[in-house]
Parts: structure tokens; C-alpha cells; sequence
């Protein structure tokens, strides 16, 4: 095993770690990607009240995810782009939690369902997200409104604008997980790596709830974690623990090992969110 050069002038540890992934678009029943053609205005002199009366059939179309640069018609545009898209949901997910997830809006995003302002996210590569479950129709289609502005600029940085990566809609019970958050920091003096797994669990219920979670990382880890989450609030805990440095493969360019931290959510027995993430073991001191 090599150690790393070190100096007392600076000591930085890094560690690869991880953020609950998304599930894939259309993979599994409870999410819906809203990927494809939308409908696609660029003005700026159109009002927001018109923008929610237009006829959006009248207007351009562009594909999600991607920028409206990339249209000749649109390369040099700088200001506001609209677009617009119809959704239908089943009624299998009527009762459930239904959140509208953007992974990156440039620059600046407002955001309508139905004619009603969801809100606003300013920060061209972050994802942000609406909870929509008393906004949705399930008798007709749903109408979503999308403002990208790009018209602030970052020095010689090319102000990219629009919908620039996936949209979901997503389907979940009261109780999920928001994230989970692992860190693994080798010690090289004690032999000993230690792990933290953080963890963000929502109850969107009225009620607190008592909830079983279940992490496995091969090798390495099996155990669970009783955390309580009151009602409409949300709660952070941790799980830590150490294991040999001996008995790891930490992470190295010629051997790029990754380890999967897969984890349930359980709620009385039943299983009501997962989520499974890849890390790696490795530390830099310079």
C-alpha cells in the first residue's frame, strides 16, 4: 500500500462519495420522464399572464434535455426561453407523494403547473424539485410551464441556455429518503478506515413514523438503523462504524475499485424507498 507526501503546510483528505442517484426515467413505475419535444418561445416582451394564455401549438418546438443554442435560429438568442409540455398520470399513483425534479435549468428558472407558480431556482447546473401532489390532475392533462433565463453571464463562459438536463416526475410513498451520504477516510497510522453514512429521511404524513433502515456494502457492512421522523418534517441521522485497512480495497487508478452502499427504507415490515450508490476508498495529503 503507498502513502501519500505530506507537509505541515497543508493537509486536505478527500474521499469519494456519493448522493442518493435518481431512479432512471421511465425504469421503474413510480417515476415518468418528461424527456422528448416540448414547445418552445423565445421572447423578451411577452408578459408572464400571456405566456399562460398563449396557444402553445403555435409555437417552436426543441428536444429535452438539451440548449436552444444548438438551434442556428436560437445561437446568439440571450433572455428568456418558454417551454411548454402536457403530462397525463395514471391513477395508480393517486394517495402517493408526487414530486417534479429538474437535474439543471440555465440560468435562472421559473416554474407554472396549471397556470400556478411553482417557484423559482436560480443556478444553471443544480438540480431542484417541486412537490406537486395537490397541484396534478388525474382527469385531464396537466399543463407545465417552464421560464430558462441565460442572461447572466460568467466571464468568457458561454451562457448556455434551457432545459439542459433530464425532467422527472416521481412517485413515492409518505415516508422516503432525500439522500444518503457516505464518506470513507482511511488512516494509514492506525489502519483503520472509518465510514460515515448520513442520512436524510422525509414524512410527509401528519403522523411521526418509526422507520427501519437497512444498509448492506458487501464485505463490509450489514446493519440497520431505527430513526423516528415526525410528521411533515424531515431528519438527519448518522451511521458510523470502522473497519481494518487491511480488510478494503481502497480506490487507485491502476485498480479502480467501487463499492455499492445499498440501503431500504422500511416503514412496519414494508419496503417503501431504496436507493444504492457506488464510492470509493482513497486519501490525498499534500
Amino acid at each position: 500500500m503507498t502513502r501519500f507526501m505530506s507537509t505541515p503546510l497543508l493537509l486536505a483528505t478527500i474521499f469519494l462519495s456519493c448522493t442518493k442517484a435518481p431512479i432512471p426515467p421511465g425504469k421503474q413505475d413510480n417515476s415518468l420522464s418528461l424527456n422528448g419535444t416540448w414547445q418552445f418561445l423565445a421572447s423578451n416582451e411577452i408578459g408572464e399572464t400571456d405566456i399562460l394564455k398563449a396557444e402553445y401549438s403555435d409555437w417552436d418546438t426543441l428536444q429535452v434535455p438539451g440548449n436552444w443554442d444548438t438551434r442556428d435560429r436560437y445561437s446568439e438568442y440571450v433572455g428568456k426561453g418558454y417551454y411548454q409540455k402536457n403530462f397525463d398520470l395514471h391513477k395508480s399513483w393517486k394517495g402517493k407523494q408526487i414530486r417534479l425534479k429538474f437535474n439543471a435549468v440555465y440560468q435562472t428558472a421559473k416554474v407554472w403547473l396549471n397556470g400556478q407558480l411553482l417557484g423559482k431556482h436560480v443556478g444553471g447546473y443544480t438540480p431542484f424539485e417541486f412537490t406537486i401532489t395537490d397541484q396534478v390532475n388525474f382527469n385531464k392533462s396537466n399543463s407545465l410551464v417552464v421560464m430558462a433565463d441565460n442572461t447572466y453571464k460568467r466571464g468568457a463562459w458561454w451562457p448556455w441556455g434551457g432545459i439542459s438536463r433530464d425532467v422527472a416526475l416521481y412517485a413515492n410513498e409518505n415516508v422516503r429518503m432525500v439522500y444518503q451520504h457516505i464518506a470513507a477516510e482511511p488512516d494509514f497510522e492506525r489502519n483503520k478506515v472509518s465510514f460515515s453514512i448520513k442520512y436524510k429521511i422525509e414524512n410527509k404524513g401528519n403522523y411521526p413514523i418509526a422507520t427501519n433502515i437497512q444498509s448492506e456494502i458487501e464485505g463490509i457492512l450489514a446493519d440497520t438503523l431505527e430513526i423516528r421522523v415526525e410528521g411533515n418534517a424531515t431528519t438527519i441521522s448518522y451511521l458510523k462504524f470502522e473497519r481494518e485497512l487491511s480488510d478494503v480495497k481502497p480506490w487507485h487508478f491502476n485498480t479502480p475499485n467501487l463499492y455499492q452502499l445499498n440501503t431500504s427504507v422500511n416503514v412496519g415490515g414494508v419496503q417503501v424507498d431504496k436507493a444504492s450508490d457506488q464510492f470509493g476508498i482513497r486519501k490525498f495529503e499534500v
